[in-house]
Parts: structure tokens; C-alpha cells; sequence
């Protein structure tokens, strides 16, 4: 810098300190220009098998609020398959994550007196919850 103030050279000096700074951090947090720049990221769209599931959790809990005329009292097991969801409309797909296939499932809805639990198992191509039950999916 002289007395004048900022010349060009000084101008350029400091735009490639800053582009060389910016490329470092891009290389810092493996992001690419386009999700630089984009303001979302591919992981952050993505969705997971638990996604999933808390999906056929929410559809099943809607459900049951429509649905669900029960003894306040009473302990009740009721499975939810993702097919009777699906044909009232409480759910879209379930689409396998990995491979867009559609995945099946269930809900187990289980009622100890004034307490509601759900239980979400769903199956697709790539993964299956633990705990699945086959014999709860009916054809």
C-alpha cells in the first residue's frame, strides 16, 4: 500500500488470499461449489430408514385419533398394517431410500390404560427394523 491507498496489485493480493482461504475450508468440510453455493446439502435431503418409520409412526397416530373408540381402561393390542394406511390416505409411499422400491410395514398401536405406545416396523428391500414380524403384513 502506498499513500494513494489500495492499487490494483494489493486489490488482487487480498481476492486470492480470500479464494485460496475459501478453497481451504471447502477441502475442510468436503463440500463441493455447488452445495457451496446451493445452501443445502445432499445429506441434509436424504432421508433415513428411521424417517420412515417415524412416518408410518405419525400415519398410524392419525389413525387412531379418527378411528380409535376405546375403554380408557383397558390394555389392547392393535397392529396397524402400512396397506390400510395407505388406502385411507394417512400415508404416501414408503419408498426404499436406497433403491425407490416400496417398502411394507406395520404399527403396532399398544394401549395400557391411558398410555398409547407405537411401535413402527417397516421392510424394504435394504433394510428390515428389528423385531419385524412378517406374519403382521397380510396380502
Amino acid at each position: 500500500m502506498n499513500q494513494n491507498g489500495w492499487g490494483l496489485k494489493d486489490f488482487i493480493l487480498l481476492v486470492s488470499i480470500m479464494f485460496i482461504a475459501l478453497i481451504i475450508t471447502m477441502f475442510i468440510y468436503q463440500k463441493d461449489i455447488k452445495t457451496l453455493f446451493s445452501g443445502s446439502s445432499q445429506t441434509e435431503n436424504q432421508k433415513t430408514y428411521k424417517d420412515l418409520e417415524l412416518e408410518l409412526k405419525v400415519a398410524a397416530q392419525k389413525y387412531q385419533n379418527v378411528n380409535y373408540q376405546g375403554n380408557i381402561e383397558s390394555t389392547e393390542t392393535i397392529v396397524l398394517p402400512y396397506k390400510l394406511l395407505k388406502e385411507n390416505k394417512y400415508i404416501d409411499k414408503l419408498i426404499d431410500i436406497k433403491n425407490s422400491s416400496e417398502c411394507d410395514g406395520y404399527v403396532k398401536f399398544i394401549k395400557h390404560q391411558a398410555q398409547i405406545d407405537y411401535e413402527p416396523y417397516i421392510k424394504c428391500s435394504n433394510y428390515k427394523t428389528k423385531g419385524f414380524n412378517q406374519t403382521y403384513i397380510k396380502d
